[in-house]
């Protein structure tokens, strides 16, 4: 055997005197002289691992393992932090003919050397490195590993974390392809065993300020269990000095290393005071205490023989942790070297001999040894190499105290030994402080009153939904067009399910349906109110009007559907390229939120606003301004054409809604409950102000057509029952049949007065006398309500009237009922108004001279009631006027009315049989288009002026008397 610790130089393949032939293995580690003042655990895994191989070629020789070939070691050095370097010596390597490489050490490093020496198709091992780029096949086909991987290192961390019993942990992790590896891991991990890697903070590089920034975040984000993955122990320990200076390697936190540094705390920790301050800090590495089996028990055996090398790290622990960087894989690398090349020779073509040769002349066919031809159920010191081993231990003053091993999803904890955790503290901390969500939920207050607020509109929305439906031939509906308040109506709606997905804590789903809910709704708000206008603006300002029929609802629902179409289509564009996550974000440290966020986006995302909806805010921008021009365009339309006025308000509105709204774009997190709050009060003020003044003046139209035109919801229209309820007689009621052939008339003829008013209701409280102008047309049963000036008409038809008796004797009145169902109590001032009054209103004509009117027996039952109605009518007493002191009238006589209403149709050539002119009835619809004109100071009481009695029969000189 010839081991050679020395600068390599050119050695041929000879043959040794014996006749043996050489099989010679490189070894490339860093020079210790390069790395002893700037990493002192890895001159420590150089030393170390040297003597291992070392150890591994005394017993291969002892062994007799390769019984006729002589393997030669030789030594070549590679550069940390310097590819170029490593790789140049490693094609010197090759040019010594090398037939096997152990090394490197540094991930990096190790990757240059293994790439050429797999091009060469030749054996490389590593016993310390963990990259898993290392793992592709592909680019190191030659290259394997006696150690766990970075995936198996990773997985093992996770699986300490869920034995521990904690739900979530914080990962601080190198951003280069080791720290990648180690982060996808971790994640897959975790997800696989139902916890949360909850915060994931990279480290770009190990300067002051970056290590500070990333440790701020850390205490910001409230998780106290952190997980450290950077492999280069004298980065770790700068981390860990400046946390400590922070204060986070204190009482209440969790922090797990990757390798034993337990050597290296008195470079930051020189005294023993300083080194109390680190206990509790716990660490994972690979086991290497396999007591028990007997390759390691053999290899310790012969480990402790050895003399401690100068170059070791506080040698005082060498027989301790000696054998913890890694020197039993090293010791592995080298016998499977051996154990493989054997196997090789056995299964040569030509067999055993011919493998020997073809040795002995330079030109062995190494390239059936790849890394699955070491897979030999090979157990050395190092255990078995599927699966590989963890410890994890924390530090007590300076010392490693293991207290579990991992090997893979097998958890083994040493129930006879008491954890200790940072700040010197024997009970198990939480992974996170206790924090408070800040996201709207409907158990805060706040949720419950945005829930409200929106379970009230959406109701209203609903209902007028219906209502509309119902009543869409009503003046106002059509002029709003239906179709269009139903857009309305669903783009509020969206609205409001657009702030109630706020409450609790959001999935991709509910934030991809926010954004779209928001954006169709306000398209469908604006798009519609745009249509609308735009359509009256064609119609009465553009001189071609008759071009505005071209304006079809088709066409303006198009108009919609393209500006639904242009706000939509960034956000689907944007969900096609980057996927959302929800993320949670820190605010202090006892309270967080979540977001939606897109990780993967490297441009057009900043802060949590992306691309996309800046382009949706700018178009909607534009649509506001479009929707306020068209409004003022068409401002001076008269309302009953369109809703110019209500457009207008809204439109103001939705601009002062968005300027509210706007500077939550622009807050930090550190403020996302004003920023929240701001975007939802904005959003529900500017849909509830749209909702108020587009549809209640809407409602209130229905309201009051449901209460004119159906009788069970209005107050003052009553059935036939309840009316004779409200005013109950003791008088039998008044036999029509008798009256009309009483009281006939040729005439037609119209009546006024100044009288007192009751408008009957369901509820008592709810009926109160007024000071009315009645006029009353017996003939067509219409009579005439205004005010004592005559503004404010109303006409009804009446279909019934009787007297009514009231417990004062002194009060007289009278009944009318409407046939719409409406009841009105009159009061006159005495008996004769009274029986003036009723006579008036049941209108008979007179009989002809040469009629005899058929003798009627009256009975008795009837006498009472004929008392209460004039005996003959007279003409001169029109409006009342009658002798003073009597109330009975003379045989009627035909003599010109008082006050006649003609038709305006009348002509002169119309005559009545006596010669004069025959009255025409007034149409409804004439009566209703005077009213606007017919006043008290229009119809004169006894023009003549012989008589000083009223309406009333009291004398009233020249003013009516008013109240009875």
């Amino acid at each position: 055997m010839v081991y050679i610790i020395q600068s390599a130089v050119v050695f041929e393949n000879v043959t040794i005197p014996n006749g043996k032939p050489v099989y010679t293995v490189g070894i490339m580690f860093p020079d210790i002289n390069d790395v002893k003042l700037t990493d002192p655990g890895l001159v420590n895994v150089i030393v170390t691992n040297e003597l291992a191989i070392k150890l591994a070629a005394e017993s291969i020789e002892r062994d007799n393992i390769l019984p006729d070939v002589q393997l030669k070691f030789l030594r070549y050095y590679s550069l940390k932090g310097n590819n170029g370097v490593t790789s140049w010596n490693t094609v010197n390597m090759i040019n010594d003919n090398v037939n096997a490489v152990i090394g490197d050490i540094v991930g990096d490093m190790t990757e240059s050397s293994a790439a050429l020496t797999s091009y060469m198709k030749i054996p490389q091992c590593s016993s310390v490195s963990t990259s898993f780029q290392l793992s592709n096949k592909d680019i190191y086909p030659y290259f394997f590993r006696t150690t766990g991987n970075i995936i198996l290192f990773s997985q093992a961390l996770v699986d300490w974390v869920k034995y521990m019993g904690w739900p979530t942990f914080a990962l601080l992790y190198s951003n280069d392809n080791v720290g990648q590896q180690v982060l996808s891991t971790v994640i897959d991990r975790a997800k696989k065993n139902e916890i949360e890697a909850i915060e994931k903070i990279p480290l770009y590089d190990t300067s002051e300020e970056m290590i500070k920034d990333a440790l701020y975040q850390l205490e910001k984000r409230g998780c106290r269990l952190i997980v450290l993955t950077e492999a280069n122990t004298s980065k770790q320990l700068l981390i860990l000095q400046h946390a400590m200076q922070m204060g986070l390697l204190s009482k209440g936190w969790v922090w797990i290393v990757a390798n034993d540094i337990t050597p290296l705390l008195y470079k930051i920790a020189p005294t023993p005071d300083e080194l109390v301050l680190y206990n509790g800090l716990m660490f994972m590495s690979g086991l290497w205490d396999l007591t028990g089996q007997p390759a390691f028990d053999a290899f310790h055996r012969e480990w402790n023989k050895q003399e401690i090398p100068e170059e070791f790290v506080n040698p005082s622990k060498w027989k301790l942790a000696g054998l913890s960087y890694k020197a039993t894989s090293a010791y592995s690398c080298a016998e499977l070297f051996a154990l493989g090349l054997n196997k090789a020779l056995d299964n040569y073509p030509g067999g055993r001999k011919s493998g020997l040769a073809a040795l002995s002349a330079g030109r062995f066919d190494s390239t059936t040894m790849t890394p699955t031809h070491y897979n030999m159920q090979y157990e050395g010191p190092s255990g078995d190499l599927i699966s590989s081993y963890f410890q994890v231990a924390y530090i007590s003053n300076g010392e490693a105290i293991s207290y579990a091993t991992i090997k893979l999803d097998e958890f083994i904890m040493d129930p006879d030994m008491e954890i200790v955790y940072l700040g010197n503290i024997k009970y198990q901390p939480p992974s996170m402080v206790i924090q408070n969500v800040r996201n709207p939920s409907i158990s805060n207050p706040q949720g419950v009153l945005v829930m409200t607020i929106c379970a009230i509109s959406l109701s209203l929305c609903a209902m007028m939904g219906i209502l509309i439906y119902f009543f869409r031939d009503l003046k106002p509906i059509m002029v709003a067009s239906p179709i269009f308040c139903y857009f309305q109506l669903v783009g509020l709606s969206l609205t409001y399910v657009y702030i109630l997905l706020f409450l609790e804590k959001p999935s991709v789903l509910k934030c991809i349906t926010r954004q779209i809910s928001l954006t169709i709704g306000f398209s469908l708000v604006i798009g519609s109110i745009i249509a609308k206008n735009y359509r009256i603006y064609r119609v009465f300002q553009n001189v071609f009007t008759l071009h505005a029929s071209r304006l079809k609802s088709s066409f303006l629902l198009q108009i919609v559907g393209f500006f639904g179409f242009i706000t939509i289509l960034p956000l689907i564009v944007w969900y096609a390229i980057y996927p959302m996550e929800v993320i949670t974000i820190p605010i202090d440290v006892s309270s967080y939120c979540w977001v939606c966020a897109y990780p993967t986006a490297k441009a057009g995302y900043k802060n949590y606003i992306t691309a996309s909806e800046l382009s949706v805010g700018i178009l909607g921008g534009i649509l506001i301004i479009i929707a306020a021009l068209l409004g003022w365009k068409t401002k001076h339309i008269n309302k009953k054409w369109s809703e110019t006025t209500q457009i207008a308000y809204v439109t103001f509105n939705i601009a002062v809604a968005a300027a509210i709204g706007s500077p939550s774009i622009f807050l930090p997190t550190e403020y996302y409950n004003v920023s929240v709050y701001l975007k939802l009060v904005s959003i529900a003020f500017g849909a509830s102000f749209t909702l108020i003044v587009m549809f209640l003046p809407k409602l209130i139209f229905i309201i009051k057509h449901i209460i004119q035109n159906e009788k069970m919801f209005n107050l003052y229209r009553m059935s036939s029952d309840s009316q004779v309820h409200l005013t109950h007689n003791d008088a039998n009621d008044i036999d029509m049949d008798i009256v009309d052939q009483y009281n006939s008339d040729a005439s037609i003829q119209a009546y006024e007065g100044i009288l007192p008013v009751k408008k009957m209701a369901r509820l008592e409280i709810l009926s109160i006398w007024q000071l009315k102008h009645l006029i009353i047309v017996p003939q067509k049963k219409y009579f005439i309500l205004s005010s004592t000036i005559g503004s404010n008409s109303t006409s009804y038809i009446y279909h019934h009237f009787e007297p009514v008796v009231s417990k004062n004797k002194d009060q007289f009145m009278f009944l009318l009922r409407t046939e719409t169902g409406f009841s009105f109590l009159f009061q006159v001032a005495d008996e004769p108004s009274l029986k003036k009054w009723l006579a008036w209103l049941k209108y008979r004509r007179a009989p002809s001279p040469t009629t005899t009117a058929p003798t009627e027996v009256i009975p008795d039952h009837k006498q009472h009631l004929l008392s209460l109605l004039p005996k003959k009518k007279q003409q001169q007493a029109t409006f009342g006027v009658c002798a003073p002191g009597t109330s009975t009238m003379d045989e009627p006589s035909v003599n010109t009315p008082t006050r006649n209403h003609f038709h305006p149709s009348y002509t002169p050539s119309e005559k009545d049989s006596d010669g004069l002119p025959s009255p025409i009835v007034p149409s409804p619809s004439y009566i209703a288009s005077s009213l606007s004109y017919i006043g008290p100071s229009q119809i004169h009481l006894n023009e003549s002026g012989s008589n000083p009695y009223n309406s009333f029969g009291a004398d009233s000189n020249k003013n009516w008397q008013r109240y009875p």
